[in-house]
């Protein structure tokens, strides 16, 4: 009897080791055991593996100011817990003056070359861009980071608005490619294209350095969603002026080698003055006329960026 119940003992007791050995298993892949080499006895329990944060967590973004956002997200990862990384496109198709409000601009007796003329002006608008951020977290958990990065009109070159006349700017197809106004010192000339029609172009640097602070994080482990906010500034180089120009030879212009040629308001000297005699600039202390292409481009160098970007784990 003794012995049958000794049995049914050590029975019982490996059924329950079965039972448990999963468990045990499992346990002993969180942690490792470390004894004391005298008497082997148990004295630490190693941590848990941590998470290093190499490329091993994702988020997808939508900024509800840009809606392309939601066709093609924001895409967030991280290399440490104290740096992450953002790539990102808004894209806008590129929207006409003209189609937008459904009229063209008038511009009368505006002085171009040695005459003055009347035209009707349309523009298109090139708002499409990308940005690539780096996140840098003072703290393992802290929301509060500093951001640095490129960010620009890339798909465009840098070209922000094209301004050009809504119909052929000279009657007379023998003046198209040859009326025109000097600039440079004399170096190219500014005309009419093959069709007649008369572009300008407002542009800024292509790529752009970013420099912010901003609050949040693309993702953490016990939230499905998180937001960002950022808020700093972007150096564009200021907005400049540019046209399709034609170099000066020796023989006089060549038709078939036009560039795209940026200028400034020494370049378009007699052409290019806001004098006070058209709008009052005492109020701003300026009493002498000021030059539109240097004045647009000083005060446009420095443009400002504000974004909220809502984040979803994917990873």
């Amino acid at each position: 009897m003794i012995k049958r119940y000794i049995m049914k003992k050590h029975a019982v007791i490996f059924a329950a080791s079965l039972l448990m050995l999963p468990a045990m298993l499992k346990a002993q892949e969180a942690q490792t055991f470390v004894f004391d080499q005298d008497d082997d006895e148990l004295i630490e329990a190693v941590r848990p593996v941590e998470d290093k944060m190499i490329f091993n967590h994702w988020a997808l973004g939508v900024a509800p100011t840009d809606p392309s956002t939601v066709i093609i997200p924001n895409v967030a990862t991280c290399i440490t817990p104290y740096v992450q990384l953002r790539l990102g496109f808004d894209l806008f198709p590129s929207l006409s003056y003209s189609g937008l409000t459904g009229k063209t601009v008038h511009i009368n007796e505006f002085q171009f070359g040695d005459a003055k003329y009347s035209a009707d002006f349309d523009g298109k608008f090139h708002m499409s861009g990308m940005k690539f951020l780096v996140d840098i977290y003072p703290g393992k958990t802290t929301p509060f980071h500093f951001t640095v990065g490129l960010m620009g009109a890339v798909f465009s070159g840098g070209r922000i608005a094209d301004i050009y006349t809504a119909k052929p700017f000279l009657t007379d197809e023998k003046d198209w490619q040859n009326t025109g106004i000097l600039v440079k010192d004399n170096t190219y000339r500014i005309s009419t294209d093959a069709t007649g029609q008369l572009k300008f172009s407002l542009k800024t640097n292509p790529v752009c350095p970013y420099f912010g602070i901003g609050f949040g994080r693309a993702f953490r482990e016990d939230r499905r969603v998180r937001v960002m906010f950022d808020m700093g500034v972007m150096y564009s180089g200021g907005i400049r002026a540019s046209a399709l120009s034609q170099p000066r030879t020796p023989v006089g212009y060549d038709k078939l080698n036009l560039e795209r040629l940026e200028f400034s308001s020494a370049d378009m000297a007699g052409y290019d003055e806001i004098t006070k005699d058209m709008v009052d600039l005492s109020k701003y202390g300026l009493e002498q006329p000021l030059p539109v292409l240097d004045f647009v481009r000083a005060v446009s160098m420095f443009d400002p960026y504000l974004k909220v970007t809502i984040f979803i784990k994917i990873k």
